[in-house]
């Protein structure tokens, strides 16, 4: 009797494990694709008024959700030279953020940064909004700018914490 290659426990477990390998080599590319694709909303920092030198001015930190994702949370980090830029108050605005989840509102002067965090019950929906207006007095003449950090993200309301921040702009602007 002549045994056939082609049964047992080996054989199968091997033709099992080949296919598994072949499905996560393919498949890992359309994984990394559907991340790229989740990523929907953008971070901005802008400006309406021209800035004048020693003279309180405001910026607006708006995010564009172009999908209409539900989101839930939003911080930014902001980093400027502190001597060209002083910020006196960042305040948030209710379309995304609760008074209760206003998590950190802080900056700091002496080395140029900012961080705001918050978030809310009831997922926000909308195209865009602005999530705060920083109060700031440019203090020196000249091009400044005002850049994001790495703690910037929008969370989705997914229950997963899922970042969906696509793109981030910075805002460089004159003082006249």
């Amino acid at each position: 009797m002549q045994k056939s290659t082609k049964q047992g426990f080996w054989y199968g477990f091997n033709r099992a494990a080949l296919i598994l390998i072949i499905f996560f080599l393919l498949g890992l590319p359309l994984l990394f694709a559907l991340a790229d694709f989740v990523r929907s909303v953008d971070f901005s920092v802008t400006t309406s008024a021209p800035a004048f030198a020693l003279t309180p001015t405001t910026f607006e930190v708006v995010i564009d959700n172009s999908k209409f994702t539900p989101l839930n949370a939003v911080e930014f980090e902001l980093a400027y030279n502190p001597e060209a830029l002083l910020i006196t108050a960042i305040v948030p605005h209710d379309a995304l953020c609760e008074e209760r989840f206003i998590i950190s509102n802080t900056f700091n002067n002496a080395s140029g940064t900012a961080l705001f965090q918050c978030g809310t019950i009831t997922p926000f929906n909308g195209k865009g909004t602005t999530i705060a207006t920083v109060h700031a007095i440019p203090l020196t003449s000249g091009t400044t700018s005002i850049s994001f950090g790495e703690l910037t993200h929008v969370i989705a309301h997914d229950g997963l914490g899922t970042d969906v921040t696509q793109n981030v702009t910075d805002l460089v602007f004159n003082t006249i």
